[in-house]
């Protein structure tokens, strides 16, 4: 009997009720069953197709990264990011849609989702009836994203494994940052450098941080560098600032070669330290329950 179905057939209810009809079906499992007494049959929704033969657009799809939407998407962010770390998109400054699509070469479909996923970041704000608008920061949220950040960074290494540490990774990307400090253009780095230091300091601390195992403790670390994007820019025009940034990962890669974490943790708390500084300069001290 149970072999000729061709729906869920459950063992037990979890909850009463009257069967729900086909359209509240999802992968086979009804609402309120209970998934280890039940006989599942997946059932494609309306435009889903069965697990071996999906196509470009589904679920399956998507998760493997394959649908050239989240491609546009992914570009959209990077792009506005870029736009906010080299001062073309100023805190506060209103984010004119339509504007921001013809100026990246695409609709607003990927435009809107790429703002949508820059709030949950917290880099833009959304008004209703307005609009999105650049976030903006003062000293005492600059001043709480740090604190968090030196806390979170400091439950990562607490949790890697030193000598899965790779030093020539590390030393290639320091070597790579200090000879691009050498090519600058002038006082005012043209967008593509500023933006290739971006990346390169990036991968130095985020090599490091992706041998933890807490991957949810990463990703708010990322989300606080995205949040820090723009005023941490500001550093890039102090005097001498790439020179002291150089020195101060050949700090933490001797400290990481010693083997000792807590000298690891110090030489990272001061690297980050000094940007903190140099910011809050900038921006005035943070007051007493700021916001």
């Amino acid at each position: 009997m149970i072999g000729r179905t061709r729906a869920t057939v459950p063992h037990r209810r979890k909850y009463g009720g009257s069967r729900p009809g086909r359209a509240d079906v999802t992968n086979g499992i009804l609402p309120g069953e209970d998934m280890q007494n039940s006989i599942q049959l997946i059932i494609p929704a309306k435009g889903r197709r069965p697990p071996g033969g999906g196509q470009p657009g589904t679920m399956a799809a998507q998760a493997a990264g394959s649908a050239p939407a989240l491609t546009s998407v992914g570009r959209c962010v990077e792009s506005v990011r870029q736009l906010i770390l080299t001062g073309e998109l100023l805190p506060g400054e209103t984010i004119r849609q339509g504007r921001l699509a013809e100026q990246l070469g695409t609709s607003r479909i990927p435009v809107r989702e790429a703002l949508t996923t820059l709030q949950a970041e917290g880099v833009v704000t959304y008004t209703p009836r307005i609009g999105y608008a650049v976030a903006r920061f003062n000293p005492a949220e600059f001043a709480q994203i740090y604190l968090m950040r030196r806390l979170l960074e400091a439950e990562l290494l607490a949790t890697v494994d030193l000598p899965r540490v790779d030093v020539s990774l590390l030393t290639s990307l320091n070597d790579q940052l200090e000879r691009l400090d050498t090519a600058a253009p002038g006082p005012l780095p043209e967008r593509g450098w500023l933006w290739e230091r971006k990346r390169l300091n990036h991968a130095f601390h985020f090599h490091l941080f992706g041998l933890s195992p807490h991957g949810v403790i990463r990703a708010e670390v990322e989300r606080l560098w995205n949040m820090s994007e723009f005023y941490r820019s500001l550093y890039a025009y102090e005097p001498d600032a790439q020179q002291r940034i150089v020195a101060e990962h050949r700090a933490i890669i001797a400290a990481v070669q010693s083997g000792s974490r807590a000298r690891v943790l110090d030489e990272l708390d001061r690297h980050r330290g000094g940007a903190e500084a140099v910011v809050l300069r900038r921006l005035g001290p943070p007051t007493a329950g700021g916001s």
